[in-house]
């Protein structure tokens, strides 16, 4: 039995994670490949119904291979990712809305909330910076000693 899911902004790691301990065949697709090839076979309308009937008929159709369960750093790795993102979007928004404030008590506070974001951000980019290297110096030891 192989599963079919769409990919939907992070929320179905749970499940994968689920699955993977139970030894059930997963692949993760992309909502758009889906979308396209529900088009194809004539399937405009779109409900939660019509979406399981469509993935089930993509998997059967082109056979897509399982998606490998991610390993414990890949997880982390798009964790911090995820969090250096939204503080970056974060980030730009404080610094717009600094270049409108008149009032220099608030510019003072605006200036103090955008030095703890960008704090933030350079904390979780040694993280990730740390990450990579171990990752790295474990693949290559993985590569190198004998089996």
């Amino acid at each position: 039995m192989q599963l079919i899911c769409e990919a939907s902004g992070g929320y179905e790691q749970a499940l994968l994670e689920s699955l993977a301990e139970g030894n059930v065949a997963v692949t993760l697709v992309q909502a758009l490949r889906v979308r396209q090839y529900a088009r194809a076979a004539g399937i405009l309308a779109k409900t939660d119904r019509i979406d399981s009937r469509v993935l089930a008929a993509f998997g059967a159709a082109l056979r897509p291979k399982p998606t490998p369960p991610l390993s414990r750093q890949q997880k982390r790795l798009r964790e911090l990712e995820s969090q250096r993102r939204h503080l970056s979007q974060m980030l730009r928004a404080e610094e717009n809305h600094l270049g409108q404030l008149q009032c220099a008590e608030l510019r003072s506070l605006g200036r103090s909330l955008i030095n703890k974001i960008q704090k933030q951000i350079d904390a979780i980019e040694e993280r990730i910076s740390s990450l990579m290297h171990r990752t790295k110096l474990f693949v290559l030891k993985r590569k190198s000693s004998p089996r």
